[in-house]
This record gives structure tokens, sequence and C-alpha cells, in this order.
């Protein structure tokens, strides 16, 4: 990584949809650590992976280099919270991401989070939203979160279709936009027309604050792709930002909207 600029761009980008994101240098320094880490485990920053978590159930860093497709768990040093990790190697270090276990030897109360603290996408979002407005039985509530875990599945496999679909973005029935480097607009197809109302994209301009960020986070981390959430009046759009991959200058917005209830 460059700079620390470079690194916070990343970071940022990463834990827009994971809180639980950690980034560790290569001798195991925590460089980065997500919003919802640091409040379940009291730390932040500056301080080895070892004084915050223990590898479970066989995992170890080495076992991540050897095959960082596999899902591994950490647990905090208390014993009382554990999370589910993947990650991948960089020049630099290790970015993991991960997820809470919940189950009965792993209670929600035990991480100190509650719905904010979570993506409105993430499945663990909604469980807490039962949680809070529901007395249901624990079995009844293990049997939604595997629900919510198939919707989460179909979500993917929407976003699949709509990266296959924008190949023929006059046929396409989601919003497909192309900006340039300025953030002037270069094409919207015919779907686009409430986007660019709810994006505020006027004489050619994108106008938007948040989204101008995050374009401006693919150029400068040098990420391929980007993949948010972001709510607009009524609705809530899935946004693939994708940087054209010869010519830098462009980026790509293909976008799946949803009414909100």
């Amino acid at each position: 990584m460059n700079s620390d600029f470079a690194l916070d761009e990343l970071f940022d980008a990463l834990e827009f949809a994971n809180p639980h994101t950690l980034f560790l240098s290569n001798d195991l320094i925590v460089l980065r650590i997500g919003k919802a880490f640091e409040k379940s485990l009291g730390k932040s920053s500056n301080i080895r992976f070892d004084e915050l978590f223990n590898w479970v159930a066989g995992g170890s860093f080495q076992k991540l280099k050897n095959n960082s497709a596999q899902l591994f768990f950490i647990e905090s040093l208390d014993g009382k919270k554990r999370y589910k990790i993947s990650g991948r190697i960089t020049n630099w270090g290790y970015i993991l991401h991960g997820s809470p276990v919940i189950n009965a030897n792993f209670h929600i109360s035990e991480y100190n989070l509650t719905l904010k603290d979570f993506p409105q996408q993430d499945y663990i979002a909604e469980y807490l939203f039962l949680l809070q407005t529901s007395t249901k039985a624990l079995e009844e509530l293990q049997n939604l979160n595997h629900e919510y875990r198939l919707k989460n599945k179909a979500l993917e496999l929407s976003k699949q279709e709509l990266l296959a679909t924008s190949l023929f973005p006059l046929e396409n029935p989601n919003p497909v936009v192309r900006l340039g480097m300025n953030y002037q607009l270069m094409y919207a197809n015919p779907s686009a027309q409430e986007f660019l109302q709810d994006f505020n994209i006027q004489n050619n301009y994108l106008d938007d604050d948040e989204l101008k960020t995050k374009l401006a986070s693919v150029v400068k981390s040098n990420l391929e792709s980007l993949t948010i959430y972001i709510k607009r009046n009524e609705n809530t759009y899935l946004l693939n930002i994708r940087k054209k991959s010869r010519t830098p200058v462009f980026q790509f917005i293909r976008g799946k909207h949803y009414a909100l209830c």
C-alpha cells in the first residue's frame, strides 16, 4: 500500500460493506479495525492481533496463507465472542472479513451491537430486528435465520444477473450509467431516468457527494469494482461500480433498485 491515505480509502470501501473488517500488517499489528469489532471489543488499532483474538478450530495465519478461500474461526480472549473469518494476503499484510457467530453458546448480547451496527443487507440486521420486536422461541429464530441466508443468496444471484444483462444496456430493465472522471454523464440507458433524478444528475453532471466519494475510492484504491447499497428517496439501490479496465478515466455504475417497504 503506497500511503496511509490509500489504505484509508481501501478500508473505507471495504468496511462500508462489512463493519467487521480488519487490516493487519505483516507482523500482525492491527492497522485498521472495523467499527463493529471496535465496539464489541473496546479496542482500537496499533495493537497485536493476539491481544484481541485466539484462533480456534485449528485455524492459523499459515493456513490462511495456504487457502484464502477457506472459512476460519477466531474468538475474543474472554471466550465470549466468536467470529467466522475469511481473508486474503496482501504485500503489506492481511485483510480479514468477519461475521459474528450467533447461537446458543454465543448470544448476540455479548457482542454489544445493535441493529445500526450492521449493513441493512446483512441477514444479522434482520435477525436483530426480530430479537427487538419478538419473543419467539430460539428454534423459530433459527429457522428464520436460515430463511434470511437464502434471501441473501437470492440477492447475490440477482447481482450476478444484473452484471450479465449489463452487456445489453438498452435492454436492461435496471439503470446503466457511465460517468467520466470529472463525473460528467457519458451514457444513461432508458431505465436510468429515476436513477438520474435520485442522484441529482443534472445538466449532464453528477452532484451527489456520497456517490462521488465512492467513485473516487474505486480509482484511488485501484479497485476493479465496488458493490454498495445506497438509499435515495423511496428507492434502495444495489450499485455495482466498475472501472473500465483499459481506459481508467471511465467508470460504470450499474444499479438495481428496490422499493422500500
